[in-house]
């Protein structure tokens, strides 16, 4: 958290500006990135151990090996446009992705927590199933925790 809290203001120092209200900035998934990592971080005691960005417009696909010795907390959140976003969780069982674990609720944040059986490669599918009026993108966070 403090080196990102670092880069902005180095970003700002050096006359660099990012106008928030602009519908390309990042300045507001960060925004929300950074309350998110205090609340895993400081009243949940978890550990952070990867954090994506990326812009969507229907779905993105990430992969990472969870390992069974920790139960994961997978959360992603949208910017200021996005209304609603969902994430799902995939094993590979050799021939197919299978679906293991997902939220779909009708919020601008999903949390999926998840202990694998093995130390295992997984899929996760970040979904924005709908943006606020005017837009039809706009930039998520994928935060992967652990206890």
């Amino acid at each position: 958290m403090k080196k990102i809290l670092f880069l902005l203001l180095l970003l700002a120092s050096m006359g660099i500006s990012a106008n928030a209200d602009n519908d390309v900035s990042m300045i507001p998934v960060m925004r929300n990135s950074l309350d998110l990592i205090d609340l895993i971080e400081n009243d949940y005691g978890m550990e952070i151990v990867r954090i994506e960005y990326d812009i969507v417009s229907s779905s993105k696909e990430t992969y990472r090996t969870l390992s069974s010795d920790y139960e994961y907390t997978i959360v992603a959140f949208g910017d200021d446009r996005i209304s609603d976003i969902d994430v799902e969780l995939y094993r590979y069982n050799g021939s197919d992705w299978v679906l293991v674990k997902k939220d779909n609720d009708s919020s601008s944040r999903a949390v999926v927590s998840y202990t694998p059986s093995t130390t295992a490669r997984f899929k996760v599918v970040v979904k924005a199933y709908s943006f606020k009026s005017g837009y039809s993108v706009g930039h998520y966070g994928l935060i992967f925790c652990h206890d």
